[in-house]
């Protein structure tokens, strides 16, 4: 998120200009506080870096260079702490660290680095290879030739309709804080290096015209169907270049006029959707894409799914996690599918029939799990959700008892990913991975070591949640209940199964005792080659999806002295992943009651709200806004937290209380309460419509989905379709 974008979208509601997105923080972030985690940081790269930065205040270039360049290049590049609660991977820090030097120290730089990589450059910029492309940004990013291999980079992701990924290119071509400063002559390296936490990693002397950067990033706005940002931008882009000139979108002439002609025709494009591609959210990166607006007037089909409940502490009836809104369907080509922890479950999303079999409905189970209430031996805490994704052809779930963390006494819980293909075999059984191709031994005081291998539950290792896939990869992550807690996340190929990479997150302290197993889940979020995870252990990080390298992290206080009963309270326990819109990822951690906005690409605070109320839903980013569901629903800017509404919509009655998670609509988020819908619109916060679920249906609600004019409602026993046909 970079200062331009600040600009022209905080313009919108005629906030200061001036300064960058990241000093508009509604809530700075807590003093010293006692991690929950351990982060690996490497005291070997702490130590080069430090010595690299005291050759440098002295203007030492041809020894700090080096030293540098070696981290840079190093395949084994580590976190390093930058600030209280900040780690950033030690490659990133480096290209920072340089992109800041003086004119002086960027020279001495360019000398040593440009001869190494302009014939690779020029090779890999005539054929347009993109991977080439792409190591050279890793490795000489504060080249002489990096805003060339940048601006290709971005057209290049932007022919491929990789909005998102383009704009992040584009973006750092521009400076964070606006023009650069002169340099002053008797202002220090040191000066200019020590605060390092506050600045952006950014291009230096790009010869690059900048109205032509800019007005790429509105092309992007326009194309990713965000009319409303695409238009505010727009008009400061014609305050600022009115007579710029120049070939864009395939058109020439003045510029602003290029971009009003996009914005006009963009009013008849047709938003696509994959409907061979579904996870939860509709996307990977837990952003949905908005869906028309269904008000309904029919029941079309109801089909039972039955409840699983397991051992442990008991709540008040009403508030029992057994009611919890467990149950996330999706749909791929024409059939609802759902899964709770015995059986995945597949119907026709017409006639509510079982997909490939004729009968009752339970012939719609395509594949069985096993029975998971009786397979743990030991109490469970938690809440759980059921998920599933899918991608071309297949459908992939998280099969067992849904564990976070599994008891080291707990010995018979199985955890593994299945895919099933559902494109071509009705549901046959096509991918199994078990959780011990992790570390395939065990510590567990009841198991035998010889027993390993006969036994998949032989493992302290648990599946969190459903994988996310992409090209051919399968991303997942894991907790490990003893003998320490930790938390990796791991790719997999997708077709074979095979281990591809597999990378520490943290390691946890946590207060639940070792004898109870933890249920619930917690997903993945994949966006432009990133992947996030907050661990609900006290912090949120993320990880190239490639290498599986942790390119940065940040802790927060996590809460102490949490109850087995709080743990399972389905009022305060939701399924929030990370959300990544915009170049920001919020992350409303359950383990918290703050909410984070932190820059995608190195972790850095955009802002921090404390919640009132529990959060359970980040339901999406649209319009410059975020909106977040609980006990009340609400709308947030997205570039300062601060909210976008008058007033929440709340409510004064148990009876009316928020009853599962809400979607997303072009204009309207509808949220659904125990007996009624409201449609609330986004730009106001004003309850447009009501449907009475009771009066009209005889229903209650839950978790909504949309597919074409169907409402998809996912009670806790039950698939209920209602249809505005």
């Amino acid at each position: 998120m970079r200062w331009f974008e600040s600009v022209l979208l905080t313009s919108i509601a005629a906030i200061s200009i001036a300064r960058p997105v990241a000093a508009q923080r509604p809530l700075s972030m807590p003093g010293p506080f006692r991690e929950s985690v351990a982060i690996h940081v490497d005291s070997r790269t702490v130590r080069s870096i430090e010595t690299a930065r005291e050759h440098l205040s002295q203007r030492q270039w041809s020894e700090a260079i080096p030293i540098l360049q070696q981290i840079i290049e190093s395949r084994e590049s580590s976190l390093i702490p930058v600030e209280p609660g900040r780690y950033l991977n030690s490659a990133d820090y480096s290209h920072l660290l340089i992109s800041q030097l003086p004119s002086e120290g960027l020279a001495a730089y360019r000398e040593q680095i440009d001869p190494r990589f302009r014939e690779r450059f020029e090779k890999a910029r005539d054929t347009c290879d993109e991977v080439e492309l792409s190591a050279i940004v890793r490795q000489a990013f504060n080249s002489s030739f990096a805003d060339e291999t940048l601006l290709l980079l971005a057209d290049l992701k932007f022919e491929r309709g990789e909005y998102a990924a383009a704009r992040e290119f584009l973006e750092l071509l521009v400076p964070a804080g606006g023009p650069v400063p002169e340099e002053s002559a008797d202002e220090s390296v040191e000066d200019r290096t020590k605060t390092l936490e506050e600045a952006f990693l950014t291009n230096r002397g790009s010869n690059l015209s900048r109205e032509q950067v800019y007005a790429r990033l509105i092309l992007c706005s326009i194309h990713e169907g965000d009319r409303q940002r695409a238009a505010s931008e727009i008009v400061v882009f014609a305050d600022w270049y009115p007579d710029a000139t120049g070939h864009l979108a395939g058109q020439d002439g003045l510029l602003v006029e290029v971009l009003r002609s996009e914005l006009r025709a963009s009013s008849t494009w047709s938003t696509m959707v994959n409907q061979t591609e579904a996870t939860f959210a509709g996307r990977s990166s837990r952003n949905p894409a908005p869906a028309r607006t269904v008000r309904p007037h029919r029941i079309l089909w109801r089909q039972p799914v039955p409840r699983v409940s397991f051992r442990g502490p008991k709540t008040r009836p009403l508030l029992a996690r057994e009611q919890a809104f467990s149950l996330h369907p999706i749909v791929v080509d024409g059939n609802v599918f759902v899964a709770n922890a015995d059986a995945v479950l597949a119907f026709e999303l017409e006639t509510g029939r079982p997909a490939w079999a004729g009968g009752e409905a339970d012939d719609a189970a395509i594949f069985p799990g096993g029975d998971a209430r009786n397979s743990l031996h030991r109490p469970s805490s938690g809440v759980p959700s059921f998920t599933l994704a899918a991608s071309i052809g297949r459908l992939f779930a998280r099969r067992g008892t849904p564990l976070l963390r599994k008891s080291p006494y707990e010995s018979h819980a199985v955890s593994e990913i299945v895919a099933l293909n559902v494109g071509q075999r009705e549901g046959q059984l096509d991918l199994r991975i078990t959780s011990n191709q992790i570390e395939p031994k065990t510590n567990l005081p009841n198991v035998a070591a010889g027993q390993f291998e006969k036994s998949p539950e032989a493992t302290t290792w648990s599946f969190e949640g459903t994988p996310v896939i992409s090209e051919g990869r399968l991303f997942a992550s894991l907790r490990q209940g003893a003998p320490e807690d930790r938390t990796v996340v791991a790719c997999f190929d997708s077709r074979t199964g095979k281990l591809i990479w597999k990378s520490d997150v943290t390691a946890n302290l946590t207060s639940l005792p070792d004898h109870f197993n933890l249920i619930g889940t917690n997903l993945l979020t994949l966006d432009n080659g990133r992947l996030f995870v907050a661990t609900g252990t006290g912090a949120i990080a993320a990880l190239n999806a490639e290498s599986g390298q942790v390119l940065w992290a940040v802790t927060y206080e996590s809460h102490d002295g949490e109850t087995l009963e709080s743990f399972s309270d389905p009022r305060r326990i939701g399924l929030t992943p990370c959300l990544s819109a915009h170049g920001i990822v919020f992350a409303a951690p359950q383990d918290s009651d703050l909410l984070f906005a932190l820059e995608a690409a190195t972790g850095r605070q955009v802002w921090t709200r404390r919640l009132s109320r529990q959060s359970r839903h980040l339901i999406g980013a649209r319009n410059g806004r975020l909106f977040v569901a609980g006990d009340s629903l609400q709308a947030l800017d997205l570039l300062t937290g601060v909210p976008a509404w008058p007033r929440p919509v709340s409510f004064t009655d148990y009876t009316g209380r928020a009853f599962g998670c809400p979607v997303v609509t072009r204009n309207e988020i509808i949220w659904p309460l125990h007996d009624e819908l409201l449609y609330v619109g986004q730009s106001s916060g004003v309850v447009n419509h009501r449907i009475n679920l009771r009066q009209a249906f005889g229903l209650t609600a839950g978790n909504l989905t949309i597919h074409g004019n169907h409402l998809i409602v996912a009670q806790p026993d039950a698939l209920v379709v209602l249809t505005a046909d």
